[in-house]
């Protein structure tokens, strides 16, 4: 009886995780790029482009790479370099990181000194998939491991 409730939550699991391929599967962001960090104490005046990041002062890896039009980064921690106009309404003098349009070549004259980053091609950069198809699939395999592992606990003899 317990086995056969076991085989069921297996194969419910096995279905989720199925689901959630078909799902969120495709939704994924071919990297093809990674942060290479250029510089200390340089920033560009404007070219920024799509949202910052707050709370760190390295770059987002999603933004960096094919489907992506920033080519460098500014970033700064707070300590070393600190840019006060803030990200989205986050600590101001926290870490936070901008995107530009322009190569970090060219990035030059801006007010507000941080660590210059340039988006380089990676040719080991591997696609990743979505956070939300990352999560629907590791529910998946979290209750197809639990039913795993516990059919594996019932069937072991006794020390």
């Amino acid at each position: 009886m317990e086995c056969a409730r076991s085989d069921r939550r297996v194969a419910v699991a096995l279905r989720s995780l199925i689901v959630a391929v078909m799902l969120f599967g495709t939704a994924t962001v071919a990297l093809g790029g990674t942060w290479k960090l250029v510089a200390a104490g340089r920033d560009c005046a404007g070219t920024d482009v799509g949202p910052c990041t707050a709370g760190s002062s390295i770059p987002n890896p999603v933004r960096c790479g094919e489907g992506s039009p920033a080519t460098s980064a500014v970033c700064w921690d707070g300590a070393t370099f600190r840019n006060l106009s803030g990200c989205n309404g986050s600590d101001p003098e926290g870490p936070w990181c901008t995107y530009k349009t322009t190569t970090a070549a060219e990035c030059i004259d801006g007010a507000n000194p941080g660590f210059l980053y340039e988006c380089v091609d990676d040719p080991t950069a591997i696609p990743i998939m979505s956070t939300t198809g990352v999560a629907a699939m590791g529910l998946a395999l979290t209750a197809l491991m639990g039913a795993g592992v516990r059919r594996r606990l019932r069937s072991a003899e006794p020390v």
